[in-house]
């Protein structure tokens, strides 16, 4: 992504000329796309780039990065950003871009790829629990967890980080159902006493628990 700010990083920029001219003059000879006002991008650019170079800091999640990974063969027209401010969808070619907003402490497990700020694999987990309703439908979180290459070690300090309860419930349950990893002595501090139950799936009317996780279940 380039703005106006980084003009001036430009070797071909002329001083003396516009900032609007210099960007009609690019996107003209084909060199540059506008975004949206003051943002542009270059042609060969992916969406998700663009998408995580519009606000900072933030990252690309939730089903865009299931389809990033290759976890989904649906192919969404949306691109969801998370991101610490509030922000207004935009309309970019066939895309739309939304802009999921987060508390700043939510901004963690987050790496650049390809010059593409991603969301890691078991953080994209938590994401999709917290977030469901961004996801669409619970059977892609159950292949999410199926296909992730997760680290155990590492969801474990994500989620120790988060401080969800119903979180950590969530994860600790799918995990154990479908690979077959085990955290619930790391959260015993925080799970023994805890006498509420949360639902696994937030939209489902289930009354099937889950003791253990202390969880309404499908």
């Amino acid at each position: 992504m380039i703005n106006t700010n980084d003009l001036k990083k430009l070797k071909k920029y002329k001083h003396n000329e516009s900032y609007s001219n210099y960007f009609k003059r690019e996107v003209k000879k084909g060199n540059l796309i506008k975004v949206k006002r003051n943002y542009y991008a270059k042609p060969d650019d992916s969406i998700y780039k663009i998408s995580s170079g519009i606000i900072y800091p933030s990252y690309i999640s939730l089903f865009s990065a299931l389809r990033y990974y290759n976890f989904t063969e649906q192919i969404p027209n949306i691109v969801q950003v998370v991101c610490t401010k509030q922000k207004k969808e935009i309309k970019f070619n066939h895309y739309k871009i939304k802009f999921i907003k987060v508390n700043p402490k939510w901004m963690f497990g987050i790496k650049r790829e390809d010059n593409i700020l991603i969301v890691t694999q078991e953080k994209l987990i938590l994401d999709a629990l917290k977030f469901q309703n961004e996801m669409g439908n619970f059977d892609e979180i159950i292949e999410l967890i199926k296909k992730c290459d997760i680290k155990k070690d590492r969801i474990i300090e994500y989620l120790s980080f988060a401080k969800e309860k119903s979180l950590i419930k969530r994860a600790g349950y799918l995990l154990e159902k479908y690979k077959n990893i085990d955290i619930y002595q790391s959260f015993t501090h925080l799970l023994s006493k805890d006498k509420n139950y949360s639902k696994l799936n937030i939209f489902s009317r289930s009354k099937k628990i889950n003791k253990k996780w202390r969880l309404f279940v499908e």
